[in-house]
């Protein structure tokens, strides 16, 4: 079969070729994901149809910036971009070669794997000894709630029961009530003193009135004679 443009001649020339499986981000070659629309329309009519997802996917190992799905059912490629490298501080000004994915491939599935079995061991039993320690002080605090519910009811029911019912007054009260009588009396004597020098005073003002005095004629006369000096 010849080719029909330059572009279907280099996509066959293209020496990098896997097989891949349409997931909802894309495909993924090197742990790199590759997207687009088109691509995506073919993974929802593949499911439609009860078609396998899988899919043939070829790209120039001298720049993996974009890769190349094959749609079977048109006979065509379609071709998809990276969305990741920007991310991985990856140039994408640049073609970027497939090593170089590969290397940044290893390196994060070596970093993923580098954890210690016995650590991961560890660290489970770590979050299920805080798990059950939540429980006990969680119970705890249920049980002391419970207690402190109980003494409140116990409390009301000896102040409900309690046969002195009688409330007492308050000394305070008392004291004023004091006072105020007692103000009250001291006015009232106060009062009954005005009333009586009142009294008095009208009654020695009445007796000065009473008194009649000797007209100057019948005062006595006495014999004085006075000396020419």
């Amino acid at each position: 079969m010849i080719p029909r443009s330059v572009k279907d001649l280099k996509l066959l020339l293209m020496e990098g070729s896997v097989v891949r499986t349409i997931q909802p981000k894309g495909v993924q070659v090197e742990n790199e994901f590759y997207y687009s629309r088109e691509l995506i329309e073919l993974k929802n009519e593949l499911e439609k149809n009860n078609l396998s997802r899988e899919v043939r996917i070829r790209f120039d190992t001298s720049d993996m910036r974009e890769v190349y799905v094959y749609d079977r059912k048109n006979n065509k490629y379609i071709a998809a971009q990276q969305t990741g490298m920007k991310r991985k501080e990856i140039d994408i000004e640049r073609p970027v070669p497939f090593i170089r994915l590969e290397i940044i491939s290893k390196t994060y599935n070596h970093n993923k794997n580098k954890v210690d079995p016995t650590l991961r061991a560890e660290v489970r039993r770590n979050v299920e000894q805080l798990e059950q320690d939540s429980k006990k002080e969680v119970n705890s605090y249920k049980k002391n709630m419970d207690k402190e519910r109980k003494k409140a009811s116990d409390y009301v029911g000896i102040a409900i029961g309690s046969e002195d019912n009688d409330v007492p007054e308050n000394e305070e009260i008392k004291i004023l009530k004091k006072e105020r009588s007692n103000s009250k009396k001291s006015k009232g004597k106060k009062n009954g003193n005005t009333k009586t020098e009142t009294k008095e005073e009208s009654t020695s003002f009445e007796t000065k009135e009473i008194i009649v005095y000797p007209e100057v004629d019948e005062l006595p006369t006495y014999n004085v004679n006075y000396k020419k000096g």
